[in-house]
């Protein structure tokens, strides 16, 4: 159990208890936090208004670490429990990690109400997946964040054919040419390797005409 204390504005000022273990001033492990968030309704309920009122990023201020997988999953099952938890779970998302997203997460993921899973693997989006990963929250959800980093790789990376990147294009239509103007303009055709200026070409065709092909 941890206990807070508030100023005459709600905010923080101390904690005591069991989870009062501090990387710095009113610091606490995100696992810590999550699990008490299922198992205290107080603490849900405090935590949930500090967010909610707060002008500045209240998670980052407050909380440190990488989400661990087991934390998540209980967090996912719980989530329909209380409204509190399923508005606080793309903040939560934000903490996970390549080794937080595992098979069961994702099928957890897909049981979410299609707004509130559309918010959360934009949250996921953000942080630092594997490829794969990443693959798998576009093919959720089209999302900015994960389809630049796809593609940025696959133009880079040998193993993949211009194939492969026409494919991803045309599987993510709906996201906007600037998106891969922007990424592209990046690239040096006198300087990339033949893989990679074939597929710059063709993008650069690509984002220059109306049709996919």
């Amino acid at each position: 159990m941890v206990s807070y204390s508030y100023d005459a504005w709600g905010k923080p000022i101390s904690k005591t208890g069991t989870l009062a273990i501090s990387k710095g001033e009113l610091s606490l492990d995100i696992n810590k936090i999550v699990v008490d968030l299922q198992l205290n309704r107080h603490i849900r309920k405090d935590v949930f208004l500090q967010y909610k009122n707060s002008q500045d990023d209240f998670f980052a201020l407050h909380y440190y670490g990488n989400l661990e997988e087991r934390t998540l999953f209980d967090y996912l099952n719980n989530v329909r429990k209380h409204k509190t938890l399923m508005l606080l779970l793309p903040e939560v998302l934000r903490y996970s990690s390549e080794k937080t997203i595992s098979a069961r997460v994702v099928k957890r993921l897909l049981r979410l109400p299609k707004r509130m899973r559309r918010t959360c693997i934009h949250s996921l989006a953000h942080c630092e997946l594997s490829f794969f990963q990443h693959c798998v929250l576009l093919s959720l959800s089209p999302e900015m964040e994960s389809y630049t980093f796809i593609l940025e790789c696959m133009i880079k990376d040998s193993t993949y054919s211009l194939n492969d990147v026409q494919l991803l294009v045309e599987y993510a239509c709906e996201i906007s040419k600037s998106v891969i103007d922007s990424l592209i303009s990046q690239f040096t055709i006198e300087k990339a390797q033949q893989h990679t200026e074939e597929k710059i070409l063709w993008l650069k065709s690509y984002v220059d005409s109306d049709t996919l092909r």
